[in-house]
């Protein structure tokens, strides 16, 4: 099958985006599940459509974000356990974040750690578009550059392992 792709005229990187978007889509389905069951089990916010829809947002642009980091040790890893090994550590960033307690109840270095990860400003701002609360000016500054790094990340794998435009 990869002979067939060689021979055709696309671009080499049209593959990995396509494993990217397919990633993507499957988050989004998984998301769309969650939220139907938080339904059903009877979560209600008062938040309308457009905080509905930038929590929606958020969540895609930090999955997209996440997954194309996660590009770069498949594209370097020798094996394929090798590239699995690098989702390990980001397992644990949501544990280690105010998504389950406040960071203010976290021991010292705990507590500068969750403060100054994006995981947390990230729940932070679904949280206060939940609740209609000013979305803080630092979480906009996390996705930003979360959507950065996704892009960065999107551009350089490409081009320094293996050439591709």
């Amino acid at each position: 099958m990869r002979g067939r792709f060689q021979s055709m005229p696309i671009a080499r990187s049209s593959v990995l985006w396509a494993h990217v978007l397919t990633s993507l889509v499957a988050n989004v389905i998984s998301l769309v599940v969650v939220t139907l069951v938080a339904l059903l089990m009877g979560f209600r916010s008062s938040a309308g459509v457009p905080a509905w829809l930038s929590v929606a947002g958020i969540l895609i642009l930090f999955t997209l974000a996440l997954t194309w980091i996660a590009v770069i040790p498949g594209l370097s890893a020798k094996t394929m356990e090798g590239a699995s090994a690098f989702s390990y550590p980001l397992i644990f960033l949501p544990f280690l974040s105010s998504a389950f307690v406040p960071t203010d109840t976290l021991p010292g270095p705990l507590r500068v750690f969750a403060e100054h990860q994006p995981v947390t400003s990230i729940v932070n701002a679904i949280r206060d578009l939940f609740t209609q609360q000013r979305v803080i000016e630092s979480a906009l500054m996390q996705i930003s550059v979360a959507e950065r790094q996704s892009r960065r990340a999107g551009r350089h794998p490409l081009k320094r392992r293996r050439g591709l435009r």
